[in-house]
């Protein structure tokens, strides 16, 4: 799995995602923040699942998706400081955002799924 580690805080490892623009579906502002994030092109299998966070005074809505890479090698860039690819086994061990590896489960399986 790729995942990038944030630039801003909470300074963790996570999905590449941000902020959904006005007008714009949660699957066009995935497939527009790995590009931004990260240079990678990619093309969205199914949505994962999605959970939310509450933090003081605010609420985030997370989608996770499945995706497949299309062209690109991962960067680093003004959002990620590092990126990687995963091992799902390996993600418990990073300093990750809260949930990633229950939501990293959720996409290998419709990942895996599709795939089949």
């Amino acid at each position: 799995m790729l995942l990038a580690k944030r630039t801003k805080p909470p300074f963790k490892w996570s999905f590449p995602g941000g902020s959904i623009e006005p007008g714009e579906s949660a699957e066009a502002a995935a497939i527009r923040e790995v590009r931004e994030e990260v240079s990678l092109e990619i093309a969205l299998i199914a949505k994962a699942g999605e959970r939310e966070v509450l933090l003081p005074g605010r609420r985030y809505v997370i989608s996770v998706f499945a995706a497949r890479l299309v062209a690109g090698e991962a960067q680093t860039g003004p959002e990620a400081s590092e990126v990687g690819w995963f091992e799902l086994d390996a993600i418990g061990a990073l300093d990750a955002t809260e949930g990633l590896l229950e939501s990293a489960r959720a996409a290998e399986r419709v990942f895996l799924a599709a795939t089949i």
